[in-house]
């Protein structure tokens, strides 16, 4: 799996608020909560036993950080994951099964995190993990994600279809539903109407 090319990164909201902040959510607490999730199961992991978030904000080197693989739990999807213990993940396609994994850990951590595609241009995508989160982190809100039109935030509240939707509209895989804009003007205006605030010119008044 680590030869595979990634087709998106996700990281933890709280990762892209500054390089230089520490790891809330990660180590253990990310591993414990990815162990409830039931769309993906772990198949490998790198290094030994985890370590807490205190202790992960600590390691410099992103390479001496430890790694867990995902694979898809269902037969309906063929999708793969790798999740950093500092939260940082690597996703071979946003289905299902990836978001809705995204969504049992944003629920479960009580958090939110972003997904973003991964330019096409960068074929050894697994080679993020080698850096350190700062580099990942200002690659993320630079370089080639600096449009932030691509990022996907995937909240407690989400569920799976929602996330791989938005992320497809997003990215300009589908299109989205017909004219919500001028649906949204419409009843705007029709609740203006109702309460007597109509944009007709009044009438001018009696002499």
């Amino acid at each position: 799996m680590a030869n595979e090319t990634y087709k998106a990164l996700a990281l933890p909201t709280r990762l892209m608020l500054h390089p230089l902040e520490g790891v809330i959510i990660g180590g253990d607490q990310l591993r414990g909560a990815a162990e409830g999730a039931k769309v993906m199961r772990r198949t490998t992991t790198s290094g030994q036993t985890w370590r807490n978030a205190v202790d992960v904000n600590l390691v410099k080197a992103g390479a001496d950080l430890r790694l867990d693989s995902y694979i898809a739990a269902t037969a309906e999807h063929q999708s793969s994951l790798l999740m950093r213990e500092d939260g940082v993940i690597l996703l071979s396609d946003v289905d299902d099964a990836t978001a809705g994994f995204l969504c049992h850990l944003a629920k479960a951590l009580k958090t939110t995190f972003s997904i973003t595609p991964l330019p096409a241009t960068m074929t050894n995508t697994a080679a993020l993990f080698r850096e350190e989160r700062p580099a990942i982190v200002t690659k993320a809100k630079h370089g080639p994600f600096q449009d932030g039109f691509f990022w996907t935030n995937v909240a407690h509240v989400n569920e799976a279809p929602d996330v791989v939707k938005r992320h497809k509209i997003k990215t300009g895989e589908i299109q989205p539903d017909a004219d919500n804009k001028a649906d949204a003007k419409a009843k705007k205006k029709a609740a203006v109407a109702a309460k007597g605030g109509g944009t007709e010119p009044a009438a001018p008044a009696a002499e």
